[in-house]
């Protein structure tokens, strides 16, 4: 598998970035951010990843209001993602912005975000086996069959949900991550994205 460099396109790099798990953008909290980055991404030529755009034309691609695009192109900025050299009336006429994507940032990015993403998938891992272990009725080969009808000694299951006498919980089916996994990975990120800057 080739190195992956700045001088890539940036539609190459930014797929990378989702594969390795989007590092510092992942989470639902981010969706805004990883939308207009990939809008950007469409709209501007992927080997010089700069050109001329405006925030309405971003918004439409992102699939975003106009004014949450914005708000997301500052982030970006402030992260050090995007330089953003915003537009204005010339002669009575609206200019559109200058955008760059830091290509070289984004590379750092996906070398913070693999981590991350080992992190997540192993605790994934972990909590999946452990939901397998909590299945007795499960029989490697063949599954054993279970009576149709309830056993008449049995204690029926409470209306408050909790389990009867006797018998323990599954295990729960919630896959996020545990939060000291996502700390570790937010600070990995963090200084990937700090090393990216200091490089650019």
């Amino acid at each position: 598998m080739s190195a992956v460099t700045a001088g890539r396109p940036v539609d190459s790099l930014v797929g990378s970035l989702a594969r390795a798990g989007w590092g510092d953008l992942t989470g639902r909290e981010h969706q805004g951010l990883r939308s207009t980055l990939r809008a950007l991404v469409d709209l501007l030529p992927h080997r010089s990843a700069q050109g001329l755009v405006t925030a309405a034309q971003v918004a439409d691609v992102a699939g975003l209001s106009e004014r949450w695009t914005r708000r997301c192109m500052r982030v970006l900025e402030d992260a050090g993602l995007i330089v953003w050299t915003r537009g204005g009336v010339i002669a009575g006429a609206p200019a559109p912005s200058h955008v760059r994507i830091v290509k070289t940032l984004v590379v750092a990015m996906i070398g913070g975000a693999r981590p991350i993403l080992d992190a997540i998938r192993a605790e994934r891992a972990r909590r999946t086996r452990a939901r397998v272990e909590g299945l007795a009725y499960v029989m490697p080969g063949r599954r054993r069959r279970r009576s149709a009808h309830a056993e008449l000694d049995a204690s029926p299951r409470p209306l408050t949900g909790e389990e009867p006498s006797g018998r323990s919980a599954p295990p729960p089916t919630d896959d996020t991550p545990d939060p000291e996994v996502a700390a570790r990975g937010a600070a990995l990120a963090r200084a990937a994205l700090r090393a990216g800057r200091s490089r650019r």
